[in-house]
């Protein structure tokens, strides 16, 4: 249920960014580098093989979204509302 709610979520930040003109290059290629790392998790969980240790892949993506929140949350406070939503259902699941 939570990997469903990732996706949702990514396929929600995919949908905002080409939905409006308003967002600069670089808050293109931020939101484009969380959603990539979160593909990846996504492929990762969806293996699930528990021998391997992610954690420090996991907080690095926490640590890239959190960074990006902090960078767009007051030009784009919906897309920071999205990211924080991808903090949130990460936690959830354990990472």
């Amino acid at each position: 249920m939570q990997r469903e709610a990732l996706r949702k979520t990514l396929e929600q930040l995919k949908t905002e960014l080409e939905s409006t003109e308003r967002f600069d290059q670089e808050t293109r290629d931020l939101v484009a580098a969380v959603m990539g790392q979160m593909t990846k998790v996504l492929a990762r969980t969806a293996e699930a093989e528990p021998e391997i240790d992610t954690r420090e892949d996991d907080e690095s993506v926490i640590g890239l979204i959190e960074n990006t929140i902090e960078k767009l949350e007051e030009d784009h406070p919906k897309v920071a509302a999205l990211l924080a939503n991808l903090v949130t259902t990460l936690e959830r699941m354990g990472f």
